[in-house]
């Protein structure tokens, strides 16, 4: 995964490669969402700002997650990363003269800069898991439904359906059957429950813990995502009151997360919007 991204940075994108090291290490679940080939290839534009070499490694030969891969494991690989991206960094300094001939900027100057308004692009840039996950389940969200021929407002409520489940979901139970799901979809007025159900499973976001068994989503995160867009579609509607009900009724450690990852989605100070509610959800630190 690490040597196919790396393989598609510029020169100019070793920043880049770094953030997206320490994103992994905050959230690990994001390591098994990269581990799907589809996944992948739609987070790269993200990751990579567009930059790419002429000469592409075909998807296809990326092999698919490792079975035997386990948290410990995925740390291990990114530390070698890591170090293998400090050892060439240091190389690239001995190698090049060093030369300070620009003035210090003075204390005048200095306070000038600290008083400008940040740049919204340079402030916005850094690597978030939203605008990651983001980019990469509303690409393939768009494509299966051209894939299945599906009408642009169908796929929008089917997408709405899917964070209303995962936002009621949690604090209740974990998995359902396959009935339940199908009703939930009706319920909120998704045109093709059956056909949105198997696109779901085609995508990955819901798997099975077991053949014939309760349904779930892939991953934590992966919930928690679209459970973000559905109280973000809500801020839109000016539907705050009913998206502070809903987050009530969630686990204090998942309205945590979902308001962290929310964040990069609107235009106002989210923790002002839900301050009487106790939030201290931070990414963890392996």
């Amino acid at each position: 995964i690490l040597a196919y991204i790396r393989s598609r940075l510029s020169d100019k994108d070793e920043q880049t490669y770094q953030e997206l090291l320490d994103l992994l290490d905050r959230e690990p679940e994001l390591w098994n969402v990269l581990s799907s080939p589809a996944c992948l290839e739609a987070a790269t534009p993200e990751i990579a700002s567009g930059v790419y070499p002429d000469t592409l490694e075909p998807l296809s030969e990326i092999s698919g997650p490792d079975p035997q891969e386990t948290p410990d494991l995925i740390r291990e690989t990114l530390k070698k990363a890591r170090e293998a991206y400090r050892r060439k960094r240091s190389l690239a300094v001995d190698e090049e003269e060093v030369i300070f001939s620009e003035p210090i900027e003075n204390a005048e100057e200095t306070e000038q800069h600290s008083l400008e308004p940040l740049n919204e692009e340079s402030s916005s840039s850094a690597l978030h898991p939203t605008r990651l996950l983001d980019r990469i389940f509303r690409d393939l969200w768009r494509r299966e439904g051209i894939r299945r021929h599906s009408r642009p407002h169908d796929l929008d409520l089917g997408w709405d359906a899917l964070g209303n489940l995962a936002l009621r979901w949690d604090g209740h139970q974990e998995s359902d059957t396959d009935e339940y799901i199908l009703k939930a979809l009706r319920r909120h007025s998704c045109p093709n429950p059956k056909t949105c159900f198997y696109q779901l499973f085609s995508l990955g976001i819901l798997v099975r813990e077991k053949p014939l068994g309760p349904v779930r989503f892939c991953s934590e995160i992966v919930k928690a995502y679209f459970a973000t867009s559905w109280v973000q579609k809500l801020i839109e509607c000016n539907k705050i009151g009913e998206a502070k009900k809903l987050l009530n009724q969630v686990t204090q450690t998942f309205r945590s997360r979902i308001i962290y990852l929310l964040e990069p989605l609107v235009n106002r100070e989210v923790h002002e919007l839900f301050c009487y509610m106790e939030v201290n959800y931070e990414p963890s630190k392996k």
